[in-house]
């Protein structure tokens, strides 16, 4: 499940040198502020240039975002080293506190992800729905969300449940993100394959591969079509193979040929 944890620590490293920032609504640009905070009725408090103090109703404000915090930092730490029992603990503590400030869907998603490692797959799925019809106007939340839907739609297919993990899938398949798209695809890919559809899992392999040429993960893609293609004793198998060998040499895909 390489792909569930790209919204780990290393993507937090970027967030670590951001600034904090406000966008009320009806405003054009995001504010940079200082000493942003939230109160508990999500009220949020904040100040210009370190000058005098403003506090602003939470119908004014479309979104608050602070770096990524010193108690986040420390579940990533402690979820890296599979301590899921701490890291959960610190992120339940992180959602309470900055659940207005940019970090409730990460929190949630992180608390998920800690519950399908240990196989709590019900749990995770109960967490992820929470999520299901949550919107920003954040760009970093945006990311957040669709890390988190990635991760339900992992969730499910692992429950067994591959009627609506399809379906879900389906939805993403129209998304603007190319990688929600491309991922998408892999994962009906998957669910095919699950079914005993190897061909029509080749094709979604293969579409998720060349409609999505600039994906990182594209060797991934076609890996799978050429383990499935060889399985159906398809000689296409051959042609992928050389791809991967030509294209990918380093890959962790490649080495598995």
């Amino acid at each position: 499940m390489k792909y569930v944890c790209t919204f780990l620590v290393a993507a937090l490293a970027l967030c670590a040198a951001a600034q904090e920032k406000i966008k009320l609504t009806g405003d054009d640009k995001v504010i940079t502020v200082k000493d942003l905070s939230a109160n508990a009725n999500g009220s949020i408090t904040y100040s210009v240039d370190g000058k005098k103090k403003i506090t602003v109703d939470p119908k004014t404000v479309d979104y608050a975002w602070v770096p990524a915090p010193k108690e986040i930092l420390e579940a990533d730490r402690q979820l890296a080293r599979k301590e899921y029992a701490k890291a959960d603990k610190l992120y339940l503590a992180a959602y309470e506190k900055y659940k207005f400030l940019g970090w409730e869907v990460y929190c949630i998603a992180k608390r998920a992800y800690i519950f399908s490692q240990e196989n709590r797959l019900k749990d995770a799925a109960a967490l992820l729905e929470q999520l299901s019809r949550y919107e920003s106007m954040n760009p970093e939340v945006k990311k957040h969300l669709a890390d988190a839907r990635k991760l339900y739609l992992n969730v499910r297919i692992r429950a067994g449940e591959l009627q609506a993990a399809d379906e879900m899938a389906d939805r993403m398949l129209n998304e603007k993100d190319p990688a929600l798209a491309f991922f998408a695809f892999c994962r009906k890919g998957e669910i095919a394959a699950l079914q005993n559809q190897k061909k029509k899992a080749v094709r979604y392999y293969l579409q998720a591969a060349y409609l999505f040429p600039d994906i990182p993960e594209r060797d991934s893609a076609f890996y799978h079509a050429a383990v499935l293609l060889k399985e159906l004793k398809d000689p296409r198998s051959k042609t992928l193979e050389e791809i991967l060998k030509k294209n990918y040499p380093k890959s962790e895909y490649t080495k598995k040929l």
